[in-house]
């Protein structure tokens, strides 16, 4: 029977290396637990305190665990997340369990050790208007969370203030007073303010009615905004209508608006579309004479308010009959005529001298 000695000298080379290595002694590890309250963040495993470059992909999230030697040292830093268009909620770094605000900090383990990281939230706040940059109100930015947010909508000229739209839902109290408690849209909402017609006329038209204290011939009217006041005014006016009478022949002066208000010059509100008429009385002169002249006298000369009626009567007058009237040109018969004042009158009484005979005798009689 041949010993295969080479097979036997590896068997015993192999049980001795096994006896030997469950001999060497096994060094202890100890577990370095990450955590963070109340929420996830980054925390970066660095090789000494100074270090500030790392790659994205060693962050790590928590919790986690890594397994550390003896006193061995580790540098752990927290790594906030950065504001940004695409983030609309970041967690911060606020100080670990045990009151060190130290970041980076160095952990030596000695023990199985549990590191709590504190967090703070964040969230952003956009803070617009609609119309879309009408005007630049203050807030938008980043806060933190359960904070209190107070913003205030200006006046803007031109435009009313309708309410905000807040993450959709409709507030109207201004200023706005909110507690930041996730990602918040603000809309101040405005709406431009309407122009409305102001239109003044009279009766008759074509006087001069003020509005603002700018002078218009009637019907004038003005555009404005709606909410605005303003001044309406008419002046008393004479005027030269008449081509039978000279001069200044008709007056008109304010009796009231049409709505019966008699305040001149007045304050109106344009909460809308309005148009007023002045009310105007209106006087017309009226002159009388004779033709021939001065052989009467005609009563009723001087203003008459339109509309009213007067009774011109002719008097006898010594050596002249009465033949008829010329009003305004037009003839008229009678002694006495009433006349409705329409306008001005020009009112002439008409005489012509009166027929005599005359006999002529001659002593002798028969001369020639």
């Amino acid at each position: 029977m041949r010993i295969n000695m080479k097979g036997i000298l590896i068997s015993i080379f192999v049980v001795f290396i096994v006896l030997m290595s469950s001999c060497v002694p096994r060094v202890k590890l100890f577990t370095l637990e990450v955590i963070s309250d109340p929420d996830t963040i980054g925390i970066v495993l660095l090789d000494e305190i100074e270090q500030t470059e790392f790659e994205p992909s060693d962050i790590r999230l928590t919790p986690f665990s890594i397994s550390l030697k003896p006193e061995e040292r580790v540098v752990v830093r927290v790594v906030d997340e950065e504001p940004s268009e695409e983030l609309d909620e970041i967690h911060v770094f606020d100080g670990w369990s045990d009151g060190s605000q130290d970041n980076p900090r160095v952990i030596t383990v000695d023990s199985n050790k549990k590191l709590k990281a504190k967090t703070l939230t964040k969230f952003k706040v956009t803070v617009s208007t609609d119309p879309k940059k009408l005007v630049e109100i203050p807030g938008s930015g980043w806060y933190e969370k359960d904070s209190s947010l107070t913003l205030n909508a200006p006046q803007v000229e031109n435009y009313t203030f309708n309410g905000w739209i807040v993450n959709g839902e409709t507030i109207n109290d201004n200023p706005l007073v909110i507690t930041v408690n996730k990602p918040t849209k603000i809309e101040a909402v405005y709406s431009e303010i309407p122009f409305r017609t102001l239109s003044v006329g009279s009766e008759p038209e074509g006087l001069k009615i003020i509005i603002d204290s700018l002078e218009y011939t009637s019907p004038g009217s003005i555009q404005a905004r709606e909410g605005t006041s303003h001044t309406i005014e008419f002046k008393a006016q004479e005027r030269d209508e008449s081509s039978f009478v000279s001069g200044i022949d008709t007056k008109y002066t304010f009796k009231s608006w049409n709505d019966s208000n008699t305040s001149n010059p007045r304050t109106v509100l344009l909460d809308s579309d309005k148009s007023y008429t002045v009310q105007t009385e209106t006087r017309y002169l009226v002159e009388t004479s004779t033709l021939p002249e001065g052989v009467a006298s005609i009563d009723g000369a001087g203003w008459k308010v339109k509309g009213s009626l007067f009774s011109y009567v002719s008097p006898d007058s010594i050596g002249y009959d009465f033949s008829h009237w010329e009003v305004n040109g037009i003839r008229l018969d009678g002694r006495s005529i009433e006349i409705t004042h329409d306008s001005a009158k020009k009112i002439v009484a008409v005489y012509t001298l009166k027929g005599y005979s005359v006999s002529v005798n001659t002593e002798p009689s028969g001369l020639k």
